[in-house]
């Protein structure tokens, strides 16, 4: 999509990496995990969302903790 809305000039590279874009993903995905950090990219992009799903589910339930 990207490529269709860039200048020639950046979407030409653009267009020559787009087949590898999912092997890119994985990679950065996986990225702390293979530098021995122990920080989750995807946790914390989840982990927002997450919280605010329950919270929600515990209020309208009146599950939630007072």
């Amino acid at each position: 999509m990207a490529v269709g809305l860039l200048p020639d000039v950046l979407a030409k590279p653009l267009a020559r990496l787009e087949r590898f874009g999912f092997l890119i993903l994985i990679g950065l995905l996986a990225l702390p995990t293979l530098l021995g950090l122990h920080f989750s990219i995807l946790g914390a992009l989840i982990s927002g969302p997450v919280e605010i799903l329950h919270s929600f589910i515990t209020t309208i339930t009146g599950l939630q903790e007072i």
